[in-house]
């Protein structure tokens, strides 16, 4: 436990995190982490929570069993919802919801929020408690959880929860949406590159005689195929990023892909300023050594 730094949480292939282990024992004691959900210290391999760490007590599959499977059969309305939340030893266990085309509970509210805050737990999902006479969409009842309350916020919303069908928030799927745009400028920028380097090298060496406004030429060419080429393999970077995220829709995922992408522009910026110095330096040779600029530039 002292050697985990930050620890991943997933539930039904939704992340969040990462947070402290200190914060996941609270989260348990709280109800927010179950041994439903997945854990993990790098966001790639996961393992169940009650195998990873020392987070839940070893015990035998039949102590331990599947709580909400247990609670799922106790139908909404009757008399178990109280005796399924003791077992789950938390007083607030009392919700039962239909998240992913299954019932959950009972849970916390905690745990409901759990749920709102990873997407799986939609505005239209259907939700109950004791006290309440039958399913009801969550943010009819739950409407805090969203930022709005009652119907008017289902229909206002209905776009954003369009957005985030498929696993993606807006912030994921509009990065997934770049995938092909950004592979298509990787490759041309580093095969534009590539060619303009070879060219220019190979038409300098078929020279019977390279001038000095040849080996110029070739200074100012090359220097932009290079540029053009890092400027490539900094697309296909940031592409490959979009890819992971589009496979793993999760912050971590997306956070990753936004720092590669800042990084592209970043070098790209770097590498013209560069290439702009080198100009101007080749110029003003050309000019020192009365070489016409049009026989650098052409």
């Amino acid at each position: 436990m002292t050697q985990l730094e930050r620890v991943f949480v997933r539930f039904r292939g939704r992340t969040i995190g990462p947070f402290s282990p200190e914060k996941i024992q609270e989260m348990v004691r709280r109800g927010q982490v179950t041994r439903m959900h997945e854990l993990s210290g790098d966001g790639l391999s996961w393992m169940k929570a009650d195998q990873f760490g020392s987070f839940f007590p070893r015990v035998s599959s039949v102590q331990s069993g599947d709580l909400a499977a247990e609670a799922s059969n106790v139908p909404p309305g009757g008399q178990g919802g109280g005796a399924a939340a003791t077992a789950n030893e938390n007083a607030s266990a009392q919700w039962y919801a239909h998240v992913n085309g299954e019932k959950q509970g009972p849970v916390s509210m905690d745990q409901m929020r759990l749920y709102a805050e990873a997407k799986i737990l939609k505005k239209d999902s259907l939700v109950w408690k004791n006290g309440m006479d039958a399913w009801k969409p969550a943010v009819e009842v739950l409407g805090e959880l969203f930022g709005k309350t009652g119907k008017e916020g289902m229909v206002s919303s209905s776009a954003g929860d369009e957005a985030e069908a498929g696993g993606m928030t807006p912030i994921t799927g509009e990065l997934s949406s770049q995938y092909a745009g950004t592979l298509m400028l990787g490759i041309a920028l580093l095969a534009t590159g590539g060619v303009l380097v070879i060219a220019q090298l190979f038409a300098l060496s078929q020279g019977t005689g390279p001038t000095n406004a040849d080996y110029l030429a070739t200074a100012v060419r090359v220097a932009l195929g290079l540029v053009l080429g890092m400027a490539g393999v900094l697309a296909l970077q940031v592409a490959a990023k979009i890819q992971s995220l589009r496979e793993y829709a999760s912050p971590a995922a997306a956070l990753m892909t936004v720092k590669t992408a800042s990084q592209f522009w970043l070098y790209a910026g770097v590498g013209l300023m560069v290439y702009l110095v080198i100009l101007v330096v080749v110029l003003v040779i050309a000019l020192a050594t009365n070489v016409a600029l049009l026989d650098v530039l052409v």
